[in-house]
């Protein structure tokens, strides 16, 4: 648009007000409602709380980004320590492994079952529990229109991913081995081990030819030479399947001071793990908010690219 003052030209662009902004319409925020008791797991499956609030199917085999705010009193001492699995590449090898030993010994039951009869939001699922047992979910929490009152949300089908051994029994995949359950981690261990290689230098001159009359060529840089970087810089023989998780940060405070959001960060297959560290925080409330995105309306990229039984399955 031009316009003349003084006879001089003036321009107004308007290229901000004609772009266009994508939208998606999605819940993000999801309150959690109080946490009670100390030192008490709770589990959050953000891709559960996303598949509940926005009727669509959020895979697993996602990085959601999210946050834990504090919606409580701010006078409130309650504290409440947040963690995730560790992003490694061990954790993500093992997870591939077992997405496909589960769809490769799938192969002969899916040619058996027509397109039209198999399950449409058929998703591999592991289970998230990260020990045997006491850890409560929490679910996520809608409101009524009448009266504000707060519902959880339990509706919807989330059943752990199950393949059979020869004799019938029923094994599903986790982060914690049981009777019926293998770990994920320590079963891809069992194909990770390294040896050292060389195992042993050899040392002497008899490795290099005239090596004892060259002052230049001295036996301890060869020998550094097999011996330093023989073995790899972590353990070769575990990958520590029992210590997936790390620590995000704390919310609420046991003190005088109060930090009322952990930030954005990073949760693989979209857990959080919240502990109570003190009976005060049962007074106080909490939200999962995830960051907006290009999936599905949020920020998750791809862990593992997931699979399917039914073609043109997203």
């Amino acid at each position: 648009m031009k316009l003349e003052t003084n006879n001089n030209p003036i321009m107004i662009g308007f290229s901000m007000a004609n772009k266009k902004s994508k939208r998606f319409p999605v819940q993000k925020h999801c309150e959690l409602g109080g946490i009670a008791g100390s030192a008490d797991w709770y589990k959050i499956d953000v891709a559960r709380h996303l598949s509940e609030l926005n009727h669509r199917l959020y895979r697993q085999s996602r990085v959601y980004r999210v946050k834990i705010n504090h919606m409580g009193n701010p006078t409130d001492r309650g504290q409440l320590d947040v963690y995730v699995l560790r992003d490694t590449w061990m954790l993500q090898k093992a997870y591939q492994m077992a997405m496909d030993t589960y769809y490769d010994n799938m192969k002969e039951e899916a040619k058996d079952i027509s397109k039209t009869n198999m399950a449409r939001w058929q998703d591999f699922r592991i289970v998230l529990d990260p020990k045997a047992s006491g850890v409560t979910e929490k679910l996520p929490l809608k409101r009524a229109n009448g009266t504000l009152n707060t519902t959880t949300m339990s509706n919807g089908e989330f059943e752990n991913t199950l393949v059979y051994k020869e004799d019938g029994t029923a094994m599903s995949f986790g982060l914690y081995p049981t009777v019926s359950r293998w770990s994920i981690v320590e079963e891809y261990d069992k194909t990770a081990d390294v040896d050292n290689t060389p195992s042993n230098g050899v040392s002497g001159s008899d490795i290099n030819p005239y090596g004892a009359l060259d002052d230049d060529n001295q036996q301890a840089a060869r020998n550094d030479l097999q011996v330093k970087g023989n073995s790899p810089p972590y353990d070769p023989n575990s990958l520590d399947g029992d210590s997936l998780l790390r620590r995000v940060a704390s919310v609420g405070s046991t003190g005088g001071a109060q930090r009322l959001s952990t930030g954005f960060f990073d949760a693989p297959l979209g857990l959080v793990i919240v502990v109570a560290t003190n009976t005060d925080v049962g007074t106080d409330f909490y939200e999962l908010e995830v960051q907006g995105g290009d999936y599905k309306g949020v920020n998750a990229p791809t862990f593992v690219e997931a699979k399917s039984m039914r073609k043109g399955s997203k």
